[in-house]
This record gives structure tokens, sequence and C-alpha cells, in this order.
């Protein structure tokens, strides 16, 4: 997604957004390795902008599967 503005970037995605300004050619030369080939322009997104959330993230054990080395 690219967008015109801060404000429409703040608009669609909520305050606090990180941005850097680029020109189209230079979004498309960073995306194209990805194997990105479609950019939207100021796209309208439906949903209210999330919430930051001000609690920890639970924390989450990884246990190898069995017959793995420890």
């Amino acid at each position: 997604m690219g967008f015109t503005s801060a404000s429409r970037l703040t608009d669609a995605l909520g305050a606090g957004q990180p941005w850097i300004r680029l020109a189209e050619p230079a979004l498309r030369a960073l995306i194209a390795p990805l194997g990105v080939t479609t950019v939207t322009i100021d796209p309208r997104i439906s949903a209210p902008a999330p919430e930051t959330l001000h609690h920890r993230a639970p924390e989450v054990a990884l246990v190898p599967a069995e017959g793995t080395a420890r």
C-alpha cells in the first residue's frame, strides 16, 4: 500500500504509523524482489484502526517434536 499523504495514512491505519516518503518507482523497486506486483494507492480500509495494546504478550513455550535433538 502507498499513501499520497501522512493524513491519508493516519486516516486508514491510525496514528503512530511509521512512514518514509518514496516515489512510486522506488516503492516498486523495493517490493519487486518479494514478488509483489500490485501497489494500492490510498486504500480505503473499512475496519477501524487497531488500538495499541498495553499488556504483555503471552509467553509461549516451544517444545521440540518427538525424535528431534534438544
